[in-house]
């Protein structure tokens, strides 16, 4: 249980980021620098999810009304995960299957994600089914620019060492 909103067994998190951006700066947060290893970016894919009708409410953690409820961007943006995955469980067990939140590695404060709440595991998803009608590799010319954008660049070198023959 690493994640943000991440619930007990046997249920689970699902997260989904609004924006390509947003999902790309979140998916490769564990780099710092300014340098992303292509590798990296070969190593992962990008879907894109159609919402379903049948979508239930998402609990709204950037309304202005969930300060009320004690909601601050330090939900989304705080490092003690023990406090966001009690989060997770109280709105869970009151019956929100989701939730709409702001996302801690975009820095303009206006990048949005949503966290699913279900089952652990592989399985067919409750009500209407998500489709994700593409999956892309995310190496590729707009998530280069994308990163470009936020002063993060991609690189393929690897460090040039010396080689040396006589190991005396």
């Amino acid at each position: 249980m690493g994640g943000r909103f991440d619930l007990r067994p046997p249920n689970g998190s699902c997260y989904l980021a609004t924006t390509t951006t947003t999902a790309v700066l979140e998916t490769l947060q564990d780099f710092s620098g300014g340098l992303v290893p292509a590798s990296a970016l070969r190593a992962r894919s990008i879907s894109t999810v159609t919402v379903p009708a049948g979508a239930p409410p998402a609990a709204n953690l950037v309304a202005r009304a969930s300060a009320g409820a004690g909601v601050s961007v330090t939900l989304w943006t705080d490092g003690d995960r023990s406090l966001t995955q009690r989060w997770a469980e109280e709105l869970h067990d009151a019956g929100w299957q989701a939730l709409y939140h702001g996302a801690s590695h975009e820095p303009t404060g206006r990048g949005r994600s949503v966290t699913l709440f279900d089952l652990s595991g592989a399985h067919e998803p409750w009500g209407d089914h998500w489709v994700a009608p593409s999956v892309e590799p995310l190496l590729s010319e707009q998530t280069i620019d994308l990163l470009a954008e936020h002063g993060i660049a991609v690189s393929d070198l690897r460090p040039s060492l010396e080689l040396r023959t006589d190991w005396r």
